[in-house]
């Protein structure tokens, strides 16, 4: 299974042309160590799923401290958050920053699930801190508080 080379290289530990022929590019123990831990992961996964066990680092249901309802919207570094309640703008610049990089990824899943116009979305607080973002139109959730605080800071200023 080695692959050997039959053209002249350049063998860089030598500092010269070598006409080593045999010589592994690849060695064959890696290429088996590879494809066994694919085909391991795949074991252990097919497992999992007869088995049917319960997912791990899924976080425990807990009660909701506050629930906000806003629109995000932006172009380029952009972005404007509005609260569709009370219609009241919450932020509006022209960076973003990290309020940007989640607005770009809700549009990358709403343009995958061929979602229209721009519905609201829900920010959650949770009782041990942690906050979600969830659209309800495309079913995707992004664990804001998994980003760190300093970003985390950035929606937190908002309900402030």
């Amino acid at each position: 299974m080695s692959e050997t080379r039959t053209q002249p290289f350049y063998d860089a530990e030598r500092g010269r042309l070598s006409n080593a022929g045999d010589r592994e590019v690849i060695p064959s123990r890696l290429i088996y160590a590879m494809f066994g831990l694919a085909f391991a992961s795949l074991v252990f996964v097919s497992i999992s799923v007869v088995l049917d066990r319960p997912h791990s680092g899924v976080p425990a249901a807990e009660p909701a401290l506050a629930v906000h309802e806003v629109t995000l919207a932006g172009e380029g570094k952009g972005a404007l958050v509005t609260d569709t309640a009370s219609g009241t703008v919450l932020l509006d610049t022209e960076n973003g920053a990290f309020v940007t990089v989640v607005r770009e990824g809700l549009e990358t899943a709403r343009r995958k699930h061929r979602v229209t116009g721009n519905p609201a979305v829900t920010i959650t607080e949770w009782e041990s801190g942690r906050w979600t973002l969830d659209d309800p139109a495309t079913g995707w959730r992004m664990e804001l508080s998994s980003f760190g605080q300093g970003n985390l800071g950035h929606f937190r200023k908002l309900f402030q």
